[in-house]
């Protein structure tokens, strides 16, 4: 969770309205997302929108960079029917994707209605089944999607150098603040550890890297925050600004897990992809892990307040380093299930 930040909101709403032609009178902030700010933005007219900013941060950056392309394919998407249960984003009057604010980039969407599922709602038949149709769905998009400009799987770890400096920045005089010798004391008694870690993700990459799986449309976020249900059951995916060419494991690592044997299989019987491995399981699992970590370590080290750098320190050991010990047995599990399921 991020802290509102103290964004100019009469700005933010001159700007959708050279933008977009929309006139704003409210803003109500939602504390969710990581690489951008959200807001839910009512229109003079009534009509609800959910407003994302990008801001001068390095995850920022390297979201509006991705959006450039997603929100185009998300068009895309609904337009052919290849997949209509995601937000509609409303391009500016120049169609296009995003829309400068200052230093900041703005992206709109309508409002969607729902609410996120409990553990127990996900758990629910109806709305396990429809996520995982959607998934195979999305993984079956058409090769002509591929003139999007969107990223393709080079199964690398462009963190890897951030990851470093900031373990070296830890052991400095200056790195003074309250979190970042918090973050010290969590991280460097586990340096090792986190190192042999980093060297088996390099190996998990070459390995998939060989597999040379078939590479479909992945979201590559798909997790409860990022889905909402309505009333009647319906499912929509949030957050696509992470969309790219990548094998199908990308996305269905998010669902591992005690129960992945029973979505694995309604994910087959929509037509989802049968050529998966457990290895490129082991390399997402791994990469999502470290590149959260390391996302949690600039923001402490460079951007965060002292408010927010103790929300991102627990939530660093909570989501990443208490997850380390289950890497390996999480990775056998896959594997013992996908044999089963595979083979029937």
């Amino acid at each position: 969770m991020r802290l509102e930040p103290a964004f100019d909101l009469a700005r933010l709403q001159a700007c959708i309205h050279h933008a977009y032609g929309i006139r704003i009178c409210g803003l109500t902030y939602i504390p969710q997302g990581e690489a951008s700010f959200s807001y839910v933005a009512e229109a003079e007219g009534g009509e609800r929108y959910i407003l994302k900013v990008l801001d001068d941060s390095r995850l920022g950056r390297q979201a509006a960079a991705q959006m450039i392309h997603a929100i185009p394919a998300m068009v895309e998407l609904r337009a052919t029917g290849v997949l209509t249960n995601l937000p509609q984003p409303v391009l500016t009057r120049t169609r296009a994707p995003l829309a400068p604010c200052e230093a900041d980039q703005l992206a709109l969407s309508l409002y969607v209605e729902g609410r996120c599922p409990t553990p127990g709602l996900m758990r629910r038949p109806d709305v396990w089944q429809a996520v995982a149709r959607s998934v195979a769905r999305l993984h079956a998009a058409p090769v002509t999607l591929r003139a999007s400009g969107l990223e393709r799987e080079a199964y690398d770890v462009p963190f890897e150098a951030a990851l470093r400096d900031g373990l070296v920045a830890l052991t400095r005089d200056d790195a003074s603040s309250p979190g970042c010798l918090a973050l010290a004391a969590m991280l460097l008694p586990r340096r090792e550890a986190l190192l042999s870690l980093l060297g088996r993700l390099r190996v998990a990459g070459d390995v998939a890297r060989e597999l040379a799986s078939p590479l479909v449309l992945c979201h590559t976020d798909i997790h409860e925050a990022n889905l909402l249900v309505d009333g009647d059951g319906d499912v929509t995916i949030l957050d696509w600004v992470g969309l790219k060419w990548a094998p199908a494991e990308h996305d269905l690592f998010s669902f591992t897990g005690d129960e992945f044997g029973t979505f694995l299989a309604a994910y087959l019987e929509a037509g989802g992809v049968r050529s998966l491995h457990a290895e490129t399981f082991e390399f997402y699992l791994l990469r999502r892990n470290l590149e959260d970590l390391t996302d949690y370590i600039v923001r402490i080290l460079h951007e965060d307040d002292e408010e927010q750098a103790a929300m991102d320190i627990a939530a660093a050991e909570e989501e990443c380093i208490a997850g380390w010990p289950y890497i390996e047995p999480g990775v056998e599990r896959v594997r013992e299930q996908l044999r089963n399921v595979l083979s029937t």
